[in-house]
């Protein structure tokens, strides 16, 4: 953020930046609003400021500035704060997010402890809406810009921005250690748009100067990478999986499927598009309901996502209590091959996983099961009607051409290609030696004591004892 407003300076543009000063009790930087978390962070704004942006107007933006707001909103189970809306803003798909990002429990009754947490946030956010609608209205700008957006200390000016007809745009970063770390800008929409990331992978291909057999070789990098357990642009899931290996007793003669299922955690507080046009509520369902619907001499694997190791919420133990012999169920921590599995199936069914491209670049049928990155990328079949599903899995499918799998790879692996280049502040992570040991993850312009290294090496543990030595205002429920 602070590059974009130095490159907004450069070219006469007028800035206006807002930062927290107490705004919320807590964010996701700061939890339980721990007091000490919280005046060290202001404390780095206004040096930030004084730093880079001295002549720059600035806004503290307290809870002080905001007026009282009654609301009360009823919601039973963790999964109804997605619906509530003030003053056409989704407070609750934000809370709702934050909240699973920690807690990882995307539904669920609300417990007492629940309540009370999420009444405090409902109850600040309908103050910060009524502030951010005056504010809007009094600097009238031309366009706003927020950070990612996904959390609810800014998605709010987001959906202020759409309601109000004012240009919007999102900062977001791809982090990368001992590598050139990549600032990437979203016009008009959130980073996970789906839509968006369709126009952007289609733009980029055809805009793009290189060869089509360059960027073929490029995006097919990503496929390659990915099974060969090299990093693209997520963790490393098959390196406790062994080459090749298959479900024990597994039977090449019947019709075999192999189901991926995601950390539902991480798609089910999206909101938007990823929650329209879905045929089932949760993943439980979706594989339950293809379990009683599979087609004559058949057989399903399910592959439990490796990320939910050890994850006790009901969505992921609730998948073993399907019990049914034409069903084998692979738990995170198998050593069977998520590849050798997708080699031999007749047919790949996905729920966000990043196999569903993956296979369609493998040569496989894919079905989708929920809305994807790649959902409108022509890479796998996308059933309408729970009929239509039923269809898919007894008809000979076809594998989609891997032509959109390609132009997917590519938007991940050509970071070069869509990195805003006007960056006056070196923000790249390092790794380097002090002491005689490696410490990684080193930013330059983020010092104490004139060191960056100290810095590193001492906020995380500054913040991990601040509870010993000061207040926490929220009392997170888990």
């Amino acid at each position: 953020m602070l590059n974009k407003m130095l490159s907004d300076r450069k070219k006469g543009i007028e800035v206006v930046m807002a930062f927290c000063d107490r705004a919320m009790p807590s964010c996701i930087t700061n939890i339980r609003g721990n007091s000490g978390i919280c005046t060290v962070c202001r404390h780095m704004q206004r040096q930030m400021i004084k730093n880079y942006l001295p002549d720059i107007k600035f806004i503290a933006v307290s809870d002080k500035m905001f007026h009282d707001s009654l609301s009360t909103f009823i919601y039973d189970d963790v999964i109804e704060l997605k619906k509530i809306v003030y003053k056409d803003v989704n407070i609750g798909l934000s809370l709702h997010s934050y909240y699973v990002t920690i807690s990882r429990k995307p539904s669920g009754k609300v417990s007492p402890a629940e309540r009370i947490y999420f009444d405090q946030i409902l109850s600040s956010l309908c103050r910060f809406v009524d502030y951010a609608y005056d504010l809007v209205e009094e600097i009238k700008p031309d366009m706003i810009t927020i950070y990612n957006g996904r959390m609810f200390e800014n998605r709010l000016f987001y959906e202020i921005a759409v309601k109000k007809g004012i240009a919007f745009e999102s900062e977001e970063v791809y982090w990368r250690i001992n590598q050139p770390s990549i600032r990437v800008e979203y016009h008009g929409a959130l980073p996970l748009d789906i839509h968006q990331l369709t126009d952007m992978a289609k733009d980029l291909w055809n805009k793009s100067t290189r060869s089509k057999e360059e960027k073929t070789k490029i995006g097919s990098s990503f496929f390659l990478n990915r099974r060969s357990g090299k990093p693209t642009n997520d963790f490393i899931y098959i390196d406790k999986q062994v080459k090749d290996l298959l479900p024990e007793g597994f039977d090449e003669t019947m019709r075999n499927f192999v189901i991926f299922n995601s950390s539902e955690d991480e798609i089910v507080s999206l909101g938007g598009d990823w929650d329209e046009g879905n045929l089932f509520e949760s993943q439980y369902e979706a594989i339950k309901f293809v379990v009683e619907h599979l087609p004559e001499n058949s057989h399903l694997y399910l592959r439990i996502h490796p990320n939910l190791k050890g994850l006790n919420a009901e969505y992921h133990t609730n998948l073993y209590k399907l019990q049914d012999p034409r069903l084998t169920i692979i738990p995170p921590e198998s050593p069977v091959s998520s590849y050798a599995l997708m080699d031999v199936a007749e047919k790949v069914l996905v729920m966000g996983s990043t196999m569903g491209v993956e296979s369609c670049y493998w040569g496989r049928p894919v079905i989708n099961l929920h809305k994807s990155e790649y959902y409108y990328l022509d890479v796998a079949y996308n059933p309408q009607t729970k009929e239509e599903l039923v269809s898919l899995l007894s008809s000979n499918l076809a594998p989609k051409s891997k032509e959109g799998a390609l132009l997917y790879g590519y938007f991940y692996m050509a970071l070069d290609e869509r990195a805003q280049t006007d960056n006056e502040i070196d923000f790249n992570l390092q790794t380097v030696s002090f002491m005689g040991k490696k410490i990684t993850g080193v930013i330059g312009y983020l010092k104490f004591w004139g060191s960056s290294v100290l810095f590193r090496i001492l906020y995380p543990r500054f913040a991990a004892h601040c509870t010993r030595f000061f207040k926490n205002t929220v009392a997170f429920p888990c």
